[in-house]
C-alpha cells in the first residue's frame, strides 16, 4: 500500500519511504469527483531537498497522474523539508489541446466554428485534435457510445476538457464522460455510469444513526424548502394541430390514461417495460402530476416546468436517391400522406406554412430545407421535393453528389425531421409518453429534499471482508448509495458525488452523496465566461454590414427604452443640450448582476429563437438593507413577430426563484396588475429587418456615472462591437479579430499584439514575425510565423512563412513559402588536419573470472584471435575481458605495448545501469555435494553446480563434459559468488533461481531432478508440462511414456504418448467440450484373470449402497460403470450412448408396469419392456417421437387385454396391410419396430411412418 516512487520527465525516479536519504511520505489522499476534480495530494517529508517539476507522474491503480502546478515546499530544519506536490489526472491533459475544426488528417483551419453532429461524432473530432500532439495516446470507446441525434454547438478557443464538459451537460446531451487507462492509452468512455452500492452487513438502506458500527452516515445540507407536492406540465410547440386538446399551443400530458408503449430508462436505473403501467391524467383539466399523501401531509406547493424540446416528432430517413433530381429524395418508411385532405381542407399541412426538411445526420445535418408547395411530396412514391437553399457566400445546396464534385448533397441513409406540419395522432401520443416520464423522473426528485451527505465507512470491515492484499478502490464516483433519513422523509438512492481516499490505508474512504452534480466553481465560471463570448464570436459577420446593423440596434434601443421605475415626465425635460454637475444612466430598478446568466440571441442562426439560460439575479438596491438573490430557470422563446422585444427577469417578492418573459409590453418594474413580483428589464432585442437574418440583443442594466472628468460605467464599444473597453470584465481589444492588440482577451493576463506590423521613421512598414522555434515538418505554419532551421551544408537560419495559405511539411528553403530572416556567409575552407593519437580496445569473452585463458601477446599490434575491436554480447555466467593500447594515428602502429586485461563484468560489486536483453543463458543444474564419481557439465545450454566443504561452485560455460576435477580448479569452475544460509525477505527479484531441485528462469519453472520424470510450469506459453517415462499405472496395456500438457490457451488438458505406437498416435484430451482418447491401451480385468479387455475409456463403477425399497415403475438406486443421457434442443435424435458392434454381457430393459382397471398409459422414449397386470382391457400409445429402429416389447401377464395404438401420425402394420391397433391378450407377447418407408399403391408412393409387429403366445 501507498507510493513508492515519482518518475520524472526525464526518466529519472525518485525513490520514496527510503532511509537513506531519508525519505517518506506522510501524507496521500486521493479527491475524485464525477466528471470534475482529480487529483492526488502527497506530503513528503525528506532530508534532501527535492526538485519536482511539470510533467513529473506517480502511477495509481493503473493510472499516471502528473505535476501541473508549482510545488509547496517547506523548509523546518538543515535536514527537514516538507514538500507536497499535487498530481493530476489523466483528465487534466485534455486542456492541453484546443477543439479546432480538425479531420482525421489532423487539418484544421479554424477554432472558432460552428458543428452539428451526434455526440459520437464530437468526440471522434476531439479524438482527431489530440492525435494532432499526441498519437496513439488518446482512444474513445465508439462501440459503446450512446446513438443521439445531431445537435448544432458553437465552439470558440476552447480546450478539449471544456468540450468535453459542454457535451455532456444537461442543456446539449445530458450524459456522462469517464476515462480509463491501459497502458500508455487513455480512452474516453460516454453515457450514463454508476450502480448501486448496497450497505454492509445486509441493510436495504445507509440511515443516519444507524451504521452498528459499520458506517457513519452524516448530513452536510438538507434543503427541504424547495419540495413540491404538484408540478405543471408542458411541451414544446413544434408540430401542434390547431384543434388539438381543447386547442393547446403545448404538448401536454397523455389523456385518458392508458399503458405505455415504449421502453423507458428513468435517470435512477429503472427500466420500465412496454405494456406495464399506466400513464396518464384522469381529469384533463388537471394537467399536472401531484403526490396526494404528501399534499396531504404538508399542503400544496406547486411549480411549472416546459419541455421545449418533446414535442410530436417523426425522424425519417433517406433509403434513394431521384435519378437527376439533386433536390429529391425517396423515403419509403413514410407511413403517412402528408398531402392527404378531407373536407376541412388539408390535415397534417398547415395553411399558408411551408413545411420543413431538416437534416438531422450526414452532409446536410443541421440545415433546414423548405418542401415545394405544389410537387413537395408524393406518397405514391413517398418522393420528396425540397426548394434549394443559397446563402450569403453563394453556395447552393444540395449540391451534385460527391462523385460530381458536389460537397453537401443528399445522401442515402441521412436522417431527418420533418416541422411546421400536423402529425397523425399516434405521433402526440408517442410525445406525450415522452413528456409523461420526463416529468415523472423530475417531479419524483422534487417531492423529497435535495440532500448531501458524507459516508465513512469502517475499514476493518472491509479488510475483514476482503482478501489480503487487495488494494482497489471499491467506489466509483457515479455509483448510487441507497439512503433513508426519516427526519426529512428521504428514502431514495443518492449518488455518490466525490470520494476522498487514503493511499496510505487500505480501504479507507470518505464518500460525498448530493443530489446534484456540479463542476467546480471555478470550472464552471470559466466555462460560462468562455460560452458568452463564443456566442458573441459567432454572431458576428465579416462584413461592413456590422456597422449599418450597430446603427440600427442604437435606433431600436432609443425609440424602445422607457422609464422602468415611473418616474421620468416626457413634457418636462426636452432639452437640446444639457450642462450638470454629475449625470447618472441607468434607474434604481436596473442595478443589479447577472451570474452564470447566458443570453443567446439568434440561437442556430435563427433570429426569431432566443434563449435564456439558468442562473443568479443578484439585485444591489432594490433591498436598502440586504442584496437580494434569485434562482433563474432556463426558457427559450420562439417569437412570431419581427418586432423588436423586451427581455424581464420576473422575480418573486417573497420567494427565491425567477422567470424569463420575452414581450412587447413596457411593464413598469412593479406593474399594478402583478403586486406580487418584481419585473426587471434585462435588455432589448432589436428589429428583423427584412434585408438581413440578424438581430442583436442589447442588456440595459447596470449604470453610468458622469461627473467632472471621471466617466464610471461598465463596457465600452464601437457600433460594429469589433473595439471595445470592457472595464468590469478588465481587457480590452483595440482593432478587429483578424488583426489587434489586446489584454485579457486572446490570452488571460497577457497583452497580445495579433498580425500587427512596424514602421521606420523612414515610413517602411513590415510585419511582425512569431517566433516558432525549430522547423518542425509536423507543425502547421501561418503566415509570419517564423523558424530556424540548419540545411543540408549545416547552415543555420531564420525563415519566415510568408504564404497566405497555412500549411506544413515545406522546408523553410522551398522559397514560394519561406523567406530568409537571417542567415550568415560560407567561411573559407581550412587546411587539411592530420590523425592523431588514439587509443584501442579490444575484449574477448571467457568463463573464467580470476583469468581470462586467452592467447595473448601485449607486445603485437593484434594481441590475439580472441581479442576484438567491437564489444562481444556475453552470455550468463560468462565475463567480458578488456585490455587497451595506444595507437599511433599517422602509422597505426602501437606507441605502448597492450594493458593486462581486466575483467570488465562485476560479480560482486555493485549493479551496473541496466543493459540490452542478452542471449539465452545456460540453465543451472544443481547437483548436490561434490562427487568424483559424477560427470559434470558446463556449456552454453547447461552449468552444474555442486557443494564443496560448505561452498558453492558453479562450472564454467567453457569447461564442457568432465569428470574427477576438484571444485577448487580454476580451469573447470568458478566460484558461485554470493550464498547464504538463510535468507529472509519481502521480495526477491532475480534472473534466474534454483530453489529446492527447482530451476526459475524467463518465466519458466523446471524440476531438476535426476531421473526421466520432469515438470515444467511455463508462464510464458501458460501451460504445465509433466514428461514421465511411464503411462496407465497398474492397469495400463503398454509402457509409451507420457507427455501431459495443461494450456491455458487451449483450455484443455492433453496427454500423448511419447513414443506412440503406428496404429494410434495415443493422444487423450479433457476439456469443457468432452474427453477424446484414441489408444485402447487399459486393461478392464484383472491380470490374475487371465483375461484381457482393453479399452481406451473404462468405467469399473465400484461402490457400496443399499437398494430402494421396490416401488411399481419406480427406478431404482443403481451404481453403474459408465452412465449416459442426452438431450438436443435441435432436431436431431439423440442418443445416451451410440457404440458399433455392441457387446452386451447381460441387458436389462426399461420396464413399464400396466396395472389399475382400465388404464390409459403413453410411454415414452424410456420404456422398452412393457408388461400387462390388468385384469381388464388397458390403452397403451407406443411413443411419440421414436427414433427409426426403436424396440419396444410387450407381454401381457394377465387375465386382461392390452390393446396397443399408435400415436397420431404413426400406423401399425404386421404384414402389408394397416392395423388401426393390436390387441395382446392373456399370456400374448410382441415386439414393435419403429421405421420409416414408403408404401406404392398404384403410381402413387406415401410415405409411412410405421410400427412393425411381430406377435406370439407363450
Amino acid at each position: 500500500m501507498g507510493i513508492t516512487q515519482i518518475i520524472k520527465r526525464n526518466g529519472e525516479i525518485i525513490k520514496l519511504n527510503t532511509k537513506e536519504p531519508f525519505c517518506v511520505v506522510k501524507q496521500a489522499t486521493q479527491n475524485s469527483s464525477l466528471m470534475g476534480d482529480d487529483n492526488i495530494t502527497l506530503q513528503i517529508v525528506s532530508s534532501e531537498m527535492l526538485s519536482f517539476s511539470k510533467g513529473d507522474k506517480i502511477v495509481v491503480d493503473g493510472f499516471d497522474y502528473t505535476i501541473r502546478t508549482t510545488t509547496t515546499r517547506e523548509i523546518q530544519g538543515e535536514d527537514y523539508n516538507i514538500f507536497e506536490p499535487v498530481f493530476y489526472g489523466p483528465m487534466y491533459d485534455l486542456m492541453k489541446t484546443i477543439y479546432r475544426n480538425c479531420d482525421k488528417d489532423g487539418k484544421s483551419d479554424r477554432s472558432t466554428f460552428d458543428l452539428t453532429y451526434t455526440i459520437k461524432e464530437f468526440v471522434q473530432v476531439l479524438i482527431y485534435n489530440l492525435n494532432r500532439d499526441y498519437p496513439g495516446m488518446w482512444a474513445f470507446d465508439e462501440l459503446n457510445c450512446p446513438e443521439t441525434e445531431a445537435i448544432t454547438i458553437q465552439f470558440s478557443g476552447v480546450n478539449c476538457l471544456q468540450v468535453l464538459q459542454t457535451l455532456c451537460n444537461k442543456d446539449n446531451f445530458n450524459l456522462e464522460f469517464l476515462i480509463s487507462q491501459n497502458g500508455n492509452v487513455r480512452t474516453i468512455h460516454i453515457g450514463k455510469f454508476g450502480q448501486r452500492v448496497n450497505p454492509p452487513g445486509g441493510a436495504e438502506y445507509f440511515e443516519w444513526g444507524k451504521g452498528n458500527g459499520l458506517y457513519k452516515l452524516k448530513e452536510q445540507k438538507v434543503d427541504d424548502k424547495a419540495v413540491i407536492t404538484r408540478l405543471w406540465v408542458e411541451g414544446g410547440t413544434t408540430n401542434i394541430r390547431t384543434n388539438y386538446r381543447e386547442y393547446a399551443e403545448r404538448l401536454q400530458l397523455p389523456y385518458p390514461r392508458r399503458y405505455n408503449r415504449k421502453r423507458h430508462v428513468l435517470s435512477d436505473g429503472t427500466v420500465i417495460e412496454p405494456n406495464t403501467e399506466l400513464i396518464g391524467i384522469t381529469n384533463d383539466n388537471d394537467r399536472f402530476l401531484e403526490d396526494v399523501a404528501l399534499r396531504d401531509k404538508i399542503g400544496s406547493e406547486e411549480d411549472c416546468k416546459t419541455y421545449d424540446k418533446i414535442f410530436p416528432t417523426r425522424t425519417g430517413r433517406v433509403t434513394a436517391l431521384v435519378a437527376g433530381d439533386i433536390n429529391a429524395f425517396i423515403d419509403d418508411t413514410m407511413d403517412f400522406d402528408l398531402c392527404k385532405k378531407d373536407d376541412k381542407g388539408t390535415v397534417y399541412l398547415v395553411n399558408e406554412v411551408s413545411a420543413k426538411i431538416t437534416f438531422t445526420s450526414g452532409r446536410l445535418a443541421g440545415q433546414q430545407f423548405e418542401l415545394e408547395a405544389k410537387n413537395g411530396y408524393d406518397h405514391t412514391t413517398k418522393k420528396f421535393r425540397l426548394i434549394p437553399f443559397t446563402d450569403n457566400r453563394g453556395l447552393t445546396t444540395p449540391t451534385v453528389p460527391f462523385e460530381q464534385g458536389g460537397a453537401y448533397p443528399i445522401e442515402v441513409g441521412a436522417t431527418y425531421k420533418i416541422t411546421d406540419i400536423f402529425l397523425p395522432e399516434s405521433y402526440e401520443e408517442n410525445a406525450e409518453e415522452d413528456l409523461w416520464y420526463a416529468a415523472m423522473d423530475d417531479f419524483k426528485q422534487a417531492t423529497q429534499a435535495k440532500a448531501q451527505y458524507s459516508l465513512t465507512l469502517d475499514r476493518l470491515y472491509f479488510l475483514e471482508a476482503l482478501e489480503r492484499g487487495v488494494d482497489v478502490c471499491l467506489f466509483k464516483v457515479g455509483d448510487y448509495a441507497p439512503v433513508r433519513d426519516t427526519r426529512f422523509g428521504i428514502e431514495k438512492q443518492i449518488r455518490i458525488q466525490k470520494i476522498t481516499r487514503n493511499l496510505l490505508l487500505e480501504q479507507d474512504y470518505q464518500l460525498t452523496l448530493s443530489d446534484t452534480t456540479a463542476i467546480s466553481i471555478s470550472t464552471q465560471t470559466v466555462l460560462s465566461v468562455i460560452d458568452h463570448e463564443r456566442i458573441i464570436n459567432n454572431n458576428r459577420l465579416r462584413d461592413l454590414n456590422k456597422a449599418r446593423r450597430g446603427w440600427r440596434t442604437t435606433e431600436d434601443l432609443r425609440n424602445m427604452v422607457y422609464d422602468t421605475d415611473g418616474f421620468f415626465d416626457v413634457d418636462n425635460i426636452r432639452p437640446n443640450s444639457i450642462d450638470t454637475n454629475m449625470l447618472t444612466v441607468g434607474s434604481k430598478s436596473q442595478q443589479f448582476v447577472l451570474t452564470g446568466v447566458i443570453l443567446q440571441a439568434n440561437v442556430n442562426g435563427n433570429p426569431n429563437n432566443f434563449a435564456a439560460s439558468a442562473g443568479i439575479l443578484s439585485h444591489l438596491t432594490i433591498d436598502p438593507s440586504r442584496i437580494r438573490a434569485w434562482q433563474m430557470g432556463a426558457l427559450t422563446f420562439e417569437l412570431p413577430s419581427n418586432a423588436g422585444y423586451y427581455l424581464f427577469a420576473k422575480c418573486s417578492k417573497t420567494g427565491e426563484s425567477g422567470t424569463w418573459i420575452m414581450a412587447q409590453t413596457q411593464y413598469k418594474f412593479e406593474p399594478t396588475d402583478d403586486p406580487n413580483n418584481y419585473y426587471f428589464l434585462v435588455g432589448v432585442l432589436s428589429t428583423l429587418y427584412a434585408d438581413d437574418n440578424f438581430r442583436d440583443f442589447t442588456t440595459t442594466y447596470g449604470f453610468t456615472r458622469i461627473n467632472g472628468n471621471t466617466i464610471t460605467t461598465g463596457r465600452i464599444i464601437t457600433s460594429d462591437g469589433e473595439c471595445y473597453l470592457d472595464l468590469d470584465g478588465n481587457k480590452f481589444r483595440i482593432g478587429d479579430r483578424s488583426s489587434s492588440i489586446d489584454w485579457n482577451v486572446s490570452r488571460n493576463n497577457t497583452i497580445t499584439l495579433k498580425n500587427v506590423s512596424v514602421i521606420s521613421e523612414s515610413g517602411d512598414v513590415a510585419p511582425l514575425g512569431v517566433y516558432r522555434g525549430v522547423w518542425n515538418v509536423n507543425y502547421t505554419y501561418y503566415k509570419n510565423d517564423e523558424v530556424s532551421y540548419t540545411d543540408e551544408k549545416g547552415a543555420i537560419a531564420t525563415y519566415r512563412y510568408i504564404h497566405n495559405t497555412p500549411t506544413k511539411g515545406h522546408k523553410p528553403t522551398e522559397s514560394v513559402y519561406w523567406g530568409v530572416v537571417a542567415k550568415g556567409i560560407d567561411g573559407v575552407n581550412g587546411d587539411d588536419g592530420k590523425n592523431g593519437d588514439f587509443t584501442e580496445y579490444r575484449y574477448a569473452v571467457s568463463g573464467g573470472k580470476l583469468s581470462h585463458g586467452k592467447a595473448f601477446t601485449a607486445s603485437d599490434r593484434n594481441p590475439g584471435s580472441d581479442w576484438t575491436t567491437v564489444m562481444p554480447s556475453v552470455g550468463s555466467l560468462q565475463y567480458l575481458w578488456l585490455t587497451t593500447a595506444k595507437i599511433n594515428g599517422e602509422t597505426n602502429a602501437l606507441r605502448a605495448n597492450w594493458t593486462t586485461p581486466i575483467r570488465v563484468t562485476p560479480y560482486d560489486g555493485v549493479d551496473g545501469t541496466p543493459g540490452k536483453d542478452g542471449d539465452v543463458g545456460p540453465a543451472l543444474v544443481f547437483r548436490g555435494i561434490y562427487s568424483s564419481s559424477k560427470s559434470y557439465v558446463g556449456s552454453d545450454k547447461r552449468v552444474d553446480v555442486v557443494k564443496y566443504n560448505n561452498h558453492y561452485y558453479v562450472a564454467r560455460t567453457d569447461a564442457g563434459t568432465f569428470y574427477n576435477v576438484l571444485p577448487t580448479n580454476t580451469a573447470k569452475w568458478n566460484d558461485f559468488g554470493a550464498e547464504f544460509e538463510t535468507i529472509a525477505t519481502n521480495l526477491l527479484l532475480a534472473e534466474g533461481a534454483n530453489i529446492g531441485d527447482w530451476f526459475m528462469s524467463r518465466g519458466k519453472i523446471v524440476s531438476t531432478l535426476s531421473g526421466s520424470n520432469n515438470i515444467t510450469l511455463d508462464a510464458s506459453v501458460a501451460q504445465i508440462l509433466i514428461d514421465s517415462a511411464n503411462d496407465g499405472g497398474g492397469y495400463s496395456m503398454n509402457n509409451f511414456g507420457t507427455i501431459i500438457k495443461l494450456n491455458a490457451s487451449q483450455g484443455m488438458l492433453e496427454v500423448r504418448a511419447k513414443n506412440s505406437p503406428s496404429y494410434s498416435t495415443g493422444t487423450a484430451y479433457l476439456s469443457p467440450n468432452g474427453i477424446f482418447a484414441n489408444l485402447a491401451g487399459t486393461n478392464a480385468m484383472p491380470s490374475y484373470t487371465g483375461y484381457t479387455h482393453r479399452g481406451a475409456i473404462v468405467g469399473m463403477g465400484f461402490a457400496n449402497v443399499a437398494k430402494s425399497d421396490w416401488q411399481l415403475n419406480a427406478l431404482e438406486t443403481i451404481v453403474a460403470g459408465v452412465y449416459g443421457k442426452a438431450s438436443n434442443s435441435g432436431t436431431a435424435p439423440a442418443f445416451g450412448g451410440f457404440f458399433y458392434e455392441l457387446y452386451a454381457g447381460g441387458l436389462t430393459l426399461g420396464k413399464r408396469a400396466i396395472s389399475g382397471t382400465k388404464k390409459t398409459v403413453y410411454l415414452n422414449a424410456a420404456d422398452t419392456m412393457i408388461i400387462g397386470y390388468t385384469s381388464d382391457t388397458s390403452i397403451v400409445y407406443l411413443p411419440a417421437n421414436p427414433k427409426e429402429g426403436q424396440v419396444v416389447w410387450v407381454k401381457q401377464w394377465w387375465t386382461g387385454t392390452m390393446r396397443v395404438r399408435p400415436r397420431t401420425g404413426h400406423h401399425i402394420y404386421d404384414d402389408n396391410t394397416e392395423n388401426e391397433y393390436y390387441d395382446f391378450d392373456c399370456g400374448r407377447a410382441g415386439m414393435f419396430v419403429f421405421t420409416i418407408g414408403y408404401i406404392t399403391s398404384g403410381n402413387t408412393k406415401t410415405k409411412k411412418e410405421a410400427w412393425l409387429v411381430s406377435a406370439w403366445k407363450w
